[in-house]
């Protein structure tokens, strides 16, 4: 019985803290006059030259269906380009436009403003060192290890952005 009312206590947690970084997410993407699902694609896109869009919903982890709508609201802001894929006539790639780089450039310049994200960086570098080991090991374990590769690598690319993101914003 004590290790159900752990993973009850886990579960309340787990979803009180994703729901206070969503509103810290949604306030800043409102400020640019896009939704949070809509800054994740420009985020993934960002780090792919062009993707199908079966292969963005795999990395934004929603239904195909899902990720169709929000590329295609963001064609019509103007954000991204969708073409068809040269090697799959059923398939189509999407890329970032020039404003659709600005505006990820923007959405990520102040990110590690998040009151609750930054508690993450603030912490000491061993128990931080953990926690990140721990969420990259369950993620696998979910997500698949794909899908941590494609995570690390991305932060391997933004982490070496430091000084260009800063002068951007």
């Amino acid at each position: 019985m004590r290790e159900t009312a752990i993973i009850c206590q886990t579960l309340n947690l787990l979803r009180g803290i994703w729901k206070g970084v969503e509103k810290e997410w949604q306030n800043h993407c409102r400020s640019l006059d896009i939704t949070l699902t809509q800054q994740h694609i420009l985020c993934i896109l960002a780090f792919e030259e062009s993707i199908t869009i079966s292969g963005l919903s795999d990395y934004a982890l929603m239904h195909i269906t899902t990720t169709t709508d929000v590329v295609n609201r963001l064609q019509r802001k103007g954000l991204v380009r969708v073409e068809a894929c040269p090697y799959d006539g059923r398939a189509h790639l999407v890329s970032l436009t020039e404003e659709g780089r600005s505006t990820w450039r923007r959405s990520l310049a102040c990110i590690d403003k998040f009151p609750l994200l930054a508690k993450v960086t603030e912490l000491p570098p061993e128990e931080r060192r953990l926690l990140m080991s721990t969420l990259f090991e369950w993620a696998a374990e979910i997500q698949g290890d794909e899908f941590c590769q494609w995570v690390s690598a991305t932060g391997e690319k933004i982490g070496s952005m430091g000084t260009e993101l800063r002068a951007s914003s």
